[in-house]
């Protein structure tokens, strides 16, 4: 059928309309999904981040599950045998002895397989097994657990043999007898050459290192977040955290004197008595030693880290008048002192923060009291002070701290309580008064407490010193109790102006005895 010319018109007007809107909307398509490509290909992006670090992370868990799944039970297998399956039927006259006896047994064996054994099954041996799969290489197990295997060895030999004397105990009718546990108490293990001590001595020494190394890796690597909170979600934890398992040796080794000391108290025999004793002076030698020795590690390390924070005036500084040749100008740049801090028989008492008037102006200084010297300083102007940590803790942080007297030797310090004021006066081997410094603190307790830590410093310098120094000859005041030189307590301004003048005809009746 023929259509006329003016449909047929129509039908080529609409085709052409219809291929005009079909390339419009083609075209404002395009233009859309490009516009909308090019707004949300950050979160496209995002998205396969997550995913990625969300893949990652069920690995990590899958892996470390099945670590946890595979522990490794070479201290378990004679677990059961540690307990025994008879009850003990104990001697109404000996029963709170007896009791005390098992406590240390059983709290020994609690020790061991609730906290050693678990840091070890299920946070160390899983991460181990990670780093063979390829997984946290960067973490170092040794500095985090220290020497942990060798504590679990310890103890399992420990309860052993302990267990194993009271089935002879038992045997022989006399369950927890001292007698027959003193082979075990007083073995070598007890003892400052032996075994338990240097286990334990060399774990509570690196017990700081790591906690700091524990921050440092929850701060710095997202996985092992990870792998601490899967490891902590073991039913064998009971909600405790990787702190309280590092922390138990030393509840563990400080408990041991005070169960040693419950057996002492219900103790009448006086052979068992003999041995107790020897066992508690023992523990507590060692205790004390270890105690030591983490002290003079932190208060070294305190040391390495105020070395660092000093900035000493060079020479130019101190006398500008001097003149200093072309040749020697790099030598004396710096100041030779400024690596002589840390020293091993060196001791940080104190520091803290005092005004000092200075042209009859207060101004801040930060003094650092050693066993041996006392260092004045000015905390750097273009430091940064954190507001919210208290003056006394400025020195733990970033400060710098510019010196600004040669150090004082404590042998060759006077010092002199002035109502709410404190002067420390410094002399040479002569006598002669070439320092002065007016103190005053911003409360009266953290005078007493500056005082107090003074009289400590000074009662530590051996007589022998003071006399190699000449200060006993002249310029200290007779004590009634002992022939050391005066403390802040015991002198006034009166006593020290009195000294002064004593010192001064001693040294104008030598002058006239000479000439004569």
């Amino acid at each position: 059928m023929a259509l006329p010319n003016e449909t047929r018109g129509y039908l080529q007007l609409g085709r052409k309309v219809e291929f005009v809107i079909c390339v419009y909307v083609h075209k404002q398509s395009l233009t859309t999904i490009s516009d909308y490509s090019k707004s949300k290909s950050p979160w496209i992006f995002k998205r396969l981040y997550d995913w990625s670090q969300r893949a990652k992370a069920r690995e990590v868990i899958r892996r470390v599950r099945y670590a946890l799944e595979s522990e490794d039970s070479e201290y378990d297998k004679n677990w059961t045998c540690l307990y025994g399956d008879d009850w003990v039927v104990l001697d109404p006259s000996v029963q709170k002895r007896v009791q005390v006896v098992w406590e240390l047994f059983h709290s020994e064996l609690v020790f061991l397989h609730q906290r050693l054994l678990v840091a070890r099954n299920v946070f160390k041996e899983p991460l181990k097994k990670c780093q063979v799969d390829g997984d946290f290489v960067a973490v170092e197990p040794n500095v985090l657990f220290g020497n942990l295997e060798e504590l679990c060895q310890i103890s399992y030999e420990f309860c052993t043999e302990f267990y194993e004397l009271l089935l002879i105990s038992k045997e022989k009718k006399c369950f927890g007898s001292i007698r027959i546990l003193s082979p075990l108490l007083t073995s070598v293990r007890f003892f400052k050459n032996s075994s338990i001590f240097h286990a334990y001595h060399t774990y509570c020494v690196n017990y700081k290192n790591a906690l700091e190394y524990l921050e440092n890796l929850r701060k710095t690597d997202d996985r092992f977040a990870i792998l601490e909170k899967v490891c902590t979600n073991d039913s064998r934890c009971k909600r405790l955290q990787l702190d309280d398992f590092l922390i138990s040796p030393l509840q563990r080794i400080t408990r041991l004197p005070i169960l040693i000391k419950e057996i002492l108290k219900f103790s009448v025999d006086p052979h068992d008595v003999d041995i107790l004793q020897m066992i508690l002076d023992s523990l507590q030698e060692s205790l004390k030693t270890i105690d030591d020795s983490i002290k003079w590690l932190h208060n070294f390390e305190r040391l390495q880290e105020l070395q660092k924070q000093l900035i000493w005036p060079t020479l130019s500084e101190l006398d500008p008048k001097a003149y200093i040749p072309d040749i020697l100008k790099e030598t004396v740049a710096r100041q030779f002192c400024e690596s002589s801090i840390a020293r091993p028989n060196r001791q940080l008492n104190y520091e803290g923060l005092l005004y000092c008037i200075e042209n009859q102006k207060p101004c801040e200084v930060y003094l650092f009291l050693f066993n041996d010297m006392l260092l004045v300083t000015k905390i750097k102007k273009n430091t940064l002070r954190p507001k919210k940590i208290h003056p006394e803790n400025w020195a733990g942080n970033t400060c710098k701290f510019v010196v600004q007297h040669q150090p004082v030797p404590l042998d060759s310090c006077v010092f002199c309580d002035i109502a709410n004021l404190g002067i420390f006066s410094q002399l040479t081997l002569s006598f002669q008064l070439i320092a002065l410094y007016t103190l005053y603190a911003p409360t009266k307790e953290c005078k007493e407490t500056w005082i107090r830590r003074f009289q400590d410093s000074v009662s530590t310098i051996e007589p022998g010193q003071r006399q190699q120094r000449g200060l006993s000859q002249g310029l200290t005041l007779a004590h009634p109790s002992s022939s050391r030189s005066p403390t802040p307590s015991e002198l006034s301004f009166k006593d020290c102006k009195s000294q002064l003048t004593s010192s001064d005809q001693l040294q104008s009746s030598a002058s006239q005895e000479d000439s004569s």
